[in-house]
């Protein structure tokens, strides 16, 4: 971070575009007021776009000299499914419309730091909505990767294992709780039942 990058100003500089692609969700009519002060306060005020059937505004505020970031988002009337599916490929997962507003903020010059110090609120509410598929824990997890092994991804291969071999559902709790009695059994058995006054 130079001191001559404090030097360029930005003055109400409208920023517009058509069309922009991200990832695989198309939004249109970008607009934003960019401006930069000499102290490198870095700024995009009333930015709003056209996504997935409705609209984003906001604005996002940049702090060069000490890397605060700030991000106020609204959300009205997006398709849940389009955003979920742009976002974290998760398609035919939840329908529905979408509103809702974000605030985070971080601190940090690249993602892994800004994550460490992520601190903010999300609140949605889904309109209209379904979930055909995310009606139960299981498909929860593997849909947001968050299995990464254990008894709780050897609960998810047996049911795939059913589900796909002989087109059967078998409820997770079924398969879950008896291989947690293994564990639990062993540990009465070799250690006991201690109760302490």
């Amino acid at each position: 971070r130079s001191c001559a990058l404090f030097l360029l100003r930005i003055n109400n500089f409208n920023l517009r575009a058509d069309d922009i692609w991200l990832r695989n969700i198309h939004a249109k009519d970008f607009e934003a007021l960019v401006n930069m002060s000499d102290k490198g306060l870095f700024d995009v005020k009333d930015f709003s776009f056209n996504i997935a059937q409705g609209g984003v505004d906001g604005k996002f505020n940049y702090n060069l000299k000490n890397s605060d970031m700030l991000l106020d988002l609204n959300v009205d009337n997006i398709s849940a499914n389009d955003i979920t599916w742009a976002l974290f490929d998760l398609n035919d997962q939840i329908y529905g419309d979408m509103t809702g507003k974000v605030d985070l903020s971080c601190v940090g010059t690249n993602f892994e730091s800004c994550m460490q110090s992520l601190n903010g609120t999300t609140t949605f509410n889904v309109a209209n909505g379904r979930m055909p598929k995310l009606g139960s824990l299981e498909y929860l997890l593997r849909a947001s990767n968050l299995i990464k092994g254990g008894f709780t991804g050897i609960t998810i291969l047996i049911q795939r294992v059913f589900s796909n071999a002989f087109n059967t559902e078998i409820p997770f709790s079924i398969i879950y709780l008896p291989l947690n009695l293994i564990p639990a059994a062993i540990c009465f058995k070799f250690i006991g039942i201690y109760i302490f006054i």
